[in-house]
């Protein structure tokens, strides 16, 4: 494009606006094949634009996900849907401080786009634990798959340090240590396994409100827990499906292939 703006495009009384990443742009053009002279021979200009501060993009990428994540449901009181607004706004802007670049952020977007609004989603997950399985695996996929092979520590009724397992403590570690402890404490509507130990280790007691996960669709439900990951390519279902479709291609192959050798003879 730049080749074609000083060359093609290059008519009298015409001043083109070209906006580039410098950084983008000298990793595109290799320095040991392109002279970097010669982006100053179609780049007459330079003129540097201030970058937009972390909190401001944040807060922009923020506004972004409530707009496209609004939910109008009518059923529920006003009260009920404050309440619902203020534990979505809380995961919002947890999710939105987790990115710094634009363009990443976009490709989030369009990662989770149809997911979020899929119909299997409204029936069998929550929308805010699911939300926040999809940042982990879009920002940290190691970490993504360590909570799915840890579903005991996820679905497990935690009441004092002495129902953790050697396992569930080495887990528990690596996962506080990681840059989405925060957003793990707000799985279940900020009654996870994560938020219960941290408060036993730092105050010794079990907070408990008597909600029961097993008519909830949360992820700590050891019911739904395998429906947060059924989507994802390493998880036994979609090998079972990715086999089972090779078979059903090999065997479409072999016939086609029969049926050619038949018509040749």
């Amino acid at each position: 494009m730049l080749t074609l703006t000083g060359t093609l495009f290059k008519l009298p009384n015409i001043t083109y606006i070209v906006a580039y990443d410098k950084e983008r742009l000298n990793k595109i053009l290799d320095p040991n094949e392109i002279n970097p002279k010669y982006i100053e021979k179609l780049i007459n200009k330079e003129i540097l634009i201030p970058k937009i501060h972390n909190s401001d993009k944040q807060y922009i990428f923020y506004n972004c996900l409530k707009n496209f994540l609004k939910e109008n449901d009518e059923i529920f009181s006003i009260k009920i849907n404050q309440i619902v607004d203020e534990i979505n706004n809380t995961v919002f802007k947890k999710i939105a401080s987790k990115f710094y670049n634009i363009r990443d952020f976009i490709r989030f977007i369009n990662f989770i786009s149809y997911d979020i609004n899929y119909s299997f989603l409204v029936v069998y997950l929550d929308r805010n634990d699911f939300l926040i399985m999809k940042t982990i695996q879009f920002l940290d996929y190691e970490l993504y798959q360590k909570i799915y092979k840890n579903k005991d520590f996820i679905t497990k009724i935690i009441k004092e340090e002495k129902d953790l397992t050697e396992k569930d403590k080495q887990f528990y570690e690596e996962v506080e240590s990681s840059d989405f402890f925060d957003l793990l404490q707000l799985l279940s509507h900020n009654h996870s396994n994560f938020k219960i130990v941290k408060n036993l280790k730092e105050n010794s007691i079990f907070y408990d409100d008597n909600i029961d996960f097993k008519n909830r669709n949360y992820i700590c439900n050891s019911f739904s827990f395998d429906n947060y990951f059924t989507f994802n390519n390493y998880t036994k279902y979609y090998i079972e499906i990715k086999n089972f479709l090779y078979l059903i291609v090999l065997a479409m192959r072999i016939q086609h292939f029969s049926l050619m050798k038949i018509k040749n003879i």
